[in-house]
């Protein structure tokens, strides 16, 4: 006979398994301090790339006054300033991707958390029928 109860349950969890499941499972597996480094790093990475396509296209952009002044200006200053705004826009942005990572993978581990009673309490709805040779 079916069990309606242990069926609805089986359903909820292969629902989350398949949806958003799959990738919050991934997620969880690695430590909270090993994966908010993985992304950290990621993003150092993604943030570099960023600031020197806005600076090619900044200078692109003033590639006329760059030309006229390129002789007259200090190069050492310029490339002092252009990494002293390198720094701090990098600084902000992986402050934010370390508290937007955090805060993301603390979600992901009180939703896997509940999958994992909802498992269990799956397993004991078996033990207590006596259907727990089928496991």
């Amino acid at each position: 006979m079916i069990n309606e109860e242990r069926t609805k349950m089986m359903t909820r969890l292969a629902l989350y398994e398949t949806k958003e499941g799959k990738k919050e499972l991934k997620i969880t597996r690695y430590s909270p301090g090993d994966y908010v480094m993985l992304q950290m790093l990621w993003s150092f990475v993604c943030g570099t790339l960023a600031f020197v396509i806005i600076c090619v296209l900044a200078a692109l952009y003033n590639i006329e006054t760059l030309m006229t002044e390129l002789f007259s200006m200090d190069i050492l200053l310029f490339a002092r300033n252009i990494l002293v705004i390198y720094i701090i826009f990098i600084a902000c942005y992986l402050m934010f991707c370390y508290s937007y990572y955090s805060y993301r993978y603390g979600k992901y581990k009180k939703r896997v958390n509940a999958y994992i009673l909802r498992l269990k309490e799956l397993y004991k709805h078996y033990v207590q029928n006596g259907n727990n040779q089928n496991m």
